[in-house]
């Protein structure tokens, strides 16, 4: 039992200094704009049901902000990449940040699986990726 809770404990510690360095920009990930990673982490999972990956993937996505959540830490985006495999995605800030944006951005954070819950109101009835951002860059048009 303390095998498996010290292993639980230093797994969730090191998955949290990862994300932590990686967010405040210690740690840079690679990332590529579709990486090959979340290509293959989502092979089996379809965009009709949500999914929830069992480790999320370092992605970097631009597009345009099309809709903003209320509480302005959320929004719905058009990718830039008329190739993309999802063509909309749903990008979150991890904590209780806020800010009001529209326009072009580039997002780098991790995709966390695919997200149903605003299907039928703002993506046409398509399920999406979910990205907890980690850096959003307004793109300059």
């Amino acid at each position: 039992m303390k095998i498996v809770l010290g292993s639980i404990l230093i797994f969730s510690a090191i998955y949290f200094g990862i994300y932590l360095f990686s967010y405040i920009g210690i740690l840079d990930i690679p990332e590529t704009q579709y990486s090959a990673s979340a290509t293959k982490a989502l092979k089996n999972k379809t965009a009709s049901r949500e999914s929830v990956l069992s480790n999320p993937v370092a992605v970097e996505w631009t597009g345009e902000i099309f809709g903003v959540l209320q509480s302005g830490n959320g929004y719905a985006i058009k990718s830039l990449d008329q190739k993309a495999q999802y063509p909309q995605f749903m990008a979150f800030w991890p904590r209780d940040k806020m800010e009001w944006l529209d326009g072009n951005v580039r997002i780098k954070g991790l995709m966390e699986g695919i997200d149903c819950a605003y299907q039928n109101t703002i993506f046409g009835g398509e399920c999406v990726p979910l990205i907890t951002i980690t850096t959003l860059k307004i793109i300059k048009e």
